[in-house]
């Protein structure tokens, strides 16, 4: 039953809960999380839902102020070791709406209620506020994808069961989480839905419905919480990631917004809410990934900071596809802070980028202003795009070493020396940096010392990243073997792609994917490297992988995509000339760069085209992304900055020698 939303009726409650149960509260759930990566699903490509997990909770606004607000300038977010949402996350809306509470209270929701939360995962993907979420990553996919989609919604109105627990500010009824889980359960079984790392389902109930995380009565929606996220495992044991969502109406003083852009406080309020949840779920999704050190997640961070109120007369903070909301600001490792995202034009971050005299460039991507600079003192060329870790720059040299940089002053931190050139990006997992030299060697070394852990011989030149999935290191070499080693350097197996191999191999369910010169991708059984299935291109080709598709830019001017589970050509685009690197995924996009200058932007859901502009000069490498913009730079030593979305130049900046590629990180990655 719907009904016209109050602007200012919600029910009375009692807001306060006794001093000693908030104690023991707020000490069991910080103990809770900071504990919490001892049972994460581990370095596993098909990430299971950890067992014994309590939800994590988003605080009532008075909640929150009896919480520790304060934090040192080195709280930043970190890295816990699970997975994240890297390749976008699905959502699904459970609106679980029958005509009457536990009680035979009438219930409801507002007339635009579901349609403005529909709305809302229909826009939040590509935006600037999801864009916060990019400089965050996992050990075995990479960095999270500017990709959000809505994957339909469900209007249960069946009646909520006999309340599994008792609230004074809920009375007519109140839900536990196994009677919410069971809800996901039946969702996932009407409508075919499935569970996995990157889809989420939340549950949005009625004006009065209330919960509590279980019969005890101790933490309850609108006394302690407004919602929460958490992970349970379905009867195949895959993860299965959902929210709570209370209906904010039932308390706007608790969980409420003070403005509303679409003239319906419960909406807009719920929509605030729900932006907590799926932020901190994307970068934290079995609750083992990112948190800083008191268990604090992306969005408890920044919990009602909304920044600059000034959009649509003083009513909203972001408008995406010309439709405005108002959302809570979220954290950013980069910027030190809290963050709405980038409005318009304005980027943050830092853009750092080698070129041929050695020098290391770190650009502030707002206007293009050098931060700082560092020189190798062989003066030689920095061969590959670095790699940022732990606010560590990371990269490789023609000179033989390897280096590490602090991402914020540019002082050298320590440099390890190869037998010959390092010439592509190490991969750093763990606390351990995995490179490759021209001297046949895979090196594994201390990622904030630099000594040796071990090396491992090939027989021919290692110009590949390596791929870290679970315990294992799948490194290509120029002797057309593909290596898998254990974690100490140990041989598992190899398997000959009559080509040299010069990319990095792809980890998906239990397949490694390799591609070499041979003009073959190979799909290899990931545990013992026997074959699966090889697709022939042909042709020379650079190739990335996301959302299951394998994207491949090949020197005959065609862009290529293959799906990786039916082993099946998806589509083709021509593009003209030679397309020398890897296409780019990102902004709900891909990216690809032509060997005459062009750069190509095709829609992600449809690869039709979005844009393409020229570089007159010329494209060195391939294209980087960092929020809305893509980066590009010429053989010559100029970098260009393009909005994502239109592909008009934002900026560009000369340094004094070629530039190889633009880097692909940001500050605090």
């Amino acid at each position: 039953m719907h009904r016209a939303s109050a602007t200012s009726r919600y029910r009375l409650v009692n807001l306060l809960l006794p001093v000693a149960i908030f104690a023991l509260l707020l000490a069991g759930f910080a103990q809770m999380n900071v504990a919490r990566a001892a049972s994460s699903a581990g370095n596993s490509l098909s990430a299971r839902a950890p067992k014994g997990i309590r939800p994590h909770v988003f605080k009532t606004q008075q909640a929150a102020l009896h919480g520790h607000r304060h934090r040192s300038q080195s709280d930043a977010l970190l890295y816990n070791g699970g997975p994240v949402m890297q390749s976008g996350s699905v959502n699904y809306a459970i609106f679980w709406e029958p005509p009457t509470l536990q009680d035979g209270e009438s219930t409801g929701v507002s007339a635009a209620y579901n349609s403005l939360l529909e709305r809302y995962f229909s826009d939040i993907g590509g935006s600037s506020l999801y864009g916060t979420a990019t400089q965050y990553y996992d050990a075995f996919t990479g960095h999270i994808v500017n990709n959000s989609s809505f994957g339909g919604a469900w209007v249960d109105t069946s009646p909520y069961p006999a309340s599994g627990c008792t609230d004074s500010a809920t009375p007519g009824g109140c839900l536990t989480d196994a009677q919410i889980e069971a809800e996901v359960t039946q969702a996932l079984s009407v409508n075919g839905w499935t569970g996995g790392t990157n889809h989420m389902f939340f549950v949005f109930t009625s004006e009065g419905e209330g919960s509590c995380f279980d019969s005890s009565n101790n933490a309850c929606s609108f006394t302690y919480y407004c919602a929460y996220h958490s992970v349970f495992s379905d009867n195949n044991n895959n993860p299965v990631i959902y929210a709570n969502m209370p209906y904010t109406g039932t308390n706007l003083s608790a969980c409420g917004v003070s403005t509303s852009p679409n003239n319906d406080f419960d909406a807009d309020s719920t929509i605030n809410v729900t932006s907590h949840e799926q932020m901190e779920a994307m970068t934290d999704p079995l609750l083992n990934a990112w948190y800083d050190s008191q268990g604090n997640e992306i969005g408890d961070k920044c919990a009602w900071n909304f920044g600059d109120v000034s959009l649509d007369n003083g009513q909203a903070n972001e408008q995406w596809n010309q439709h405005y909301y108002i959302t809570q600001q979220e954290w950013s490792n980069a910027l030190d802070g809290c963050t709405q995202g980038e409005q318009g034009d304005q980027l943050v971050g830092t853009l750092y980028t080698g070129a041929k005299d050695g020098t290391l460039y770190a650009i502030n991507t707002s206007d293009s202003s050098l931060r700082w600079r560092y020189r190798i003192a062989t003066h030689k060329s920095i061969t590959a795009p670095p790699v940022i870790g732990n606010d560590v720059v990371y990269f490789g040299a023609s000179d033989g070493y390897i280096y590490a940089v602090n991402a914020t002053s540019g002082a050298l931190l320590w440099r390890a020396k190869t037998g010959k050139a390092v010439e592509s990006a190490p991969a750093i997992v763990n606390g351990v940096l995995y490179a490759g030299s021209d001297d046949d060697y895979l090196y594994a070394l201390n990622a904030a010392t630099g000594a040796q852990l071990w090396k491992y011989q090939t027989h021919g030149a290692i110009t590949a990243t390596p791929l870290v999935a679970g315990t294992s290191v799948y490194i290509g070499s120029g002797d057309s073997y593909l290596y898998a080693l254990n974690s100490s350097g140990t041989l598992l197996w190899k398997y000959h792609e009559h080509g040299p191999i010069s990319g990095m191999a792809i980890a998906g369910g239990s397949a490694i994917y390799s591609g070499s010169r041979d003009g073959y991708l190979y799909a290899l059984n990931a545990s013992n490297g026997k074959l699966l299935w090889q697709y022939r291109f042909g042709i020379n080709s650079a190739y990335t992988a996301s959302g299951g598709i394998l994207y491949v830019g090949a020197h005959n001017g065609y862009l290529y995509a293959l799906n990786l589970s039916t082993h099946a050509l998806a589509w083709t685009y021509k593009v003209g000339s030679a397309i020398q690197s890897a296409p780019l995924v990102a902004n709900n996009a891909i990216y690809s760069a032509t060997a005459t200058g062009y750069l190509y932007a095709l829609k992600l859901s449809n690869h039709t085209l979005l844009w393409k502009s020229r570089i007159s000069a010329g494209i060195s490498g391939g294209a980087a992304a960092i929020d809305v913009a893509v980066y590009v730079a010429t053989p010559t030593g100029t970098i260009y900055a393009l909005d994502a979305t239109h592909g008009s130049q934002l900026w560009n900046v000369h340094e004094s020698s070629t530039t190889l590629s633009p880097a692909v990180e940001t500050a605090g990655y």
